[in-house]
Parts: structure tokens; sequence; C-alpha cells
């Protein structure tokens, strides 16, 4: 379940998270998880098979999503403590920057956070297992993984080629969660 936390300091989960998300023009969906078969979500590196299976399983809602938004092309990313190079992927990934199109996640297993800027404030999303988001393009973003530095998550792309990162001169900000 997606947790936001506002520019004031409160944090709002559940539905008032997904209205807020929705409000700010962040596309926040959640999907049913429970039935992923466990080979599917099992610890270890992302094998062809899986990938598949996990674009297999979710196929009815990726393609009814795809469709209501445009998105051309999927894939299935996996971060973990023993991902090669995660510091290098991780600090690529912390740095702020915008897409020239949407940025959007499904999450099947794992968490991570997306700190987002809106009309100049900053939010805090910790997205879960079932969650969907869309960061919107041009929407000064960055992401980091918790504490538990593991995710399993479908990326959609407009653009088959995927997406480009643009990335900003000014740091993540002091005191952000990296």
């Amino acid at each position: 379940m997606s947790i936001v936390g506002d520019p004031g300091g409160h944090r709002h989960q559940g539905e008032a998270a997904t209205r807020m998300l929705n409000q700010l023009g962040l596309y926040h969906d959640r999907w049913p998880v429970a039935t992923v078969p466990a080979d599917l979500v099992a610890p270890g590196p992302l094998a062809p098979a899986v990938a598949d299976g996990i674009l297999a399983h979710f196929q009815g809602p990726l393609d009814a999503l795809s469709q209501a938004r445009g998105y051309r092309s999927r894939d299935v990313i996996r971060l973990a403590p023993d991902t090669p190079d995660i510091e290098a992927l991780l600090a690529n990934f912390q740095r702020a920057h915008r897409h020239t199109e949407d940025e959007v996640r499904f999450v099947v297993a794992g968490e991570g956070i997306f700190v987002v800027t809106v009309a100049g404030e900053r939010y805090e999303v910790l997205v879960t297992a079932g969650d969907v988001l869309a960061v919107p393009a041009g929407t000064r973003h960055w992401f980091t993984l918790t504490d538990s530095r593991s995710i399993t998550a479908v990326r959609l792309f407009g653009d088959p080629a995927g997406w480009v990162a643009l990335y900003e001169d000014d740091p993540v900000p002091a005191g952000a969660r990296t």
C-alpha cells in the first residue's frame, strides 16, 4: 500500500494516498498480487522465464492500462542487494531528473520510494507490492530503494525504445531519503 509523505510532514495511506496522488496529477492504482506464483517473486536473478511469467500473469491489467494510457512496450526489472553494480544504478536513480514520457511502475514484489516535485512541493511516495504509479512526463523526480533494498517491477513505456532520463544539475536535497 502506498504511503505519501506531503510537504507538511503528514502521511497519507490507502485511498487517501490514491486521492492525493491523483489530485497531484500522478496516476495511482492497486492491483492484487496475492495470486502471483511464489517462483515469480522468489529472490535471485531475474531469469527471462520469470520476467515472461510475470508479464503473462498480469497481461490483462497491463494491456488495459497500456491501451488506456498509450503505453506500447513493457519489461520487468528486479533490484536486490546482489544485483551487479547496484550502487551505480541507484546513484543514477537518485539523481533528480525528468522524462519526455511517463515513468510507470507496477510493483510486483518489494518496495521503493519515488520522490516527486509538483508545483514546487516535494512528496515522498512509498510504493509496495500491488502499487501502480505513473509519474507524468516532465515531472521532476527520483527513485530509491527502501532499507529492504529489493524490488521487482513492471515498467511500461510509450516509446518502445524506452525513456531517457534528463538529469538536472541540482543535486537531491540534503536530508532526502537516499
